[in-house]
């Protein structure tokens, strides 16, 4: 799983893709971290990509690496993750999220673990 976020973090932005009402939506994302089961994105609780995905828990991470036709599709299983241990991992991998929320308790912020069902990269 390392090489996969390694790739996704060079291609420095990502892309969440969930569902609503039947319709796929998408949204770029710039913040991701992982340990050796699951892969934490972070969103607040105000954005509709946060509804989303506890509506519907399934999510497609895509990345392109820049200047190359070289890219990843992860499917997974997004849940809320609440603790703190694991919103430091993502925080400290990223931070420039703590420059977006006041803290790791600050109460719009949600970190998600995403199961990883499925990869390719190509």
């Amino acid at each position: 799983m390392r090489a996969y976020i390694d790739f996704v973090k060079e291609c420095k932005v990502f892309w969440v893709n969930t569902v609503f009402e039947n319709t796929p939506k998408s949204r770029p994302f710039g913040a991701i971290s992982y340990d050796d089961k699951y892969i934490y994105i972070a969103t607040a609780n105000t954005k509709n990509v946060c509804k989303e995905m506890i509506e519907n828990p399934n999510v497609l991470i895509t990345s392109i690496k820049p200047g190359t036709r070289d890219w990843i599709r992860i499917s997974g299983v997004a849940s809320l993750e609440d603790r703190l241990e694991k919103k430091k991992l993502l925080f400290d991998d990223n931070p420039i999220l703590y420059q977006r929320y006041d803290s790791l308790s600050d109460p719009k912020l949600r970190v998600f673990k995403v199961e990883i069902k499925n990869v390719e990269k190509y």
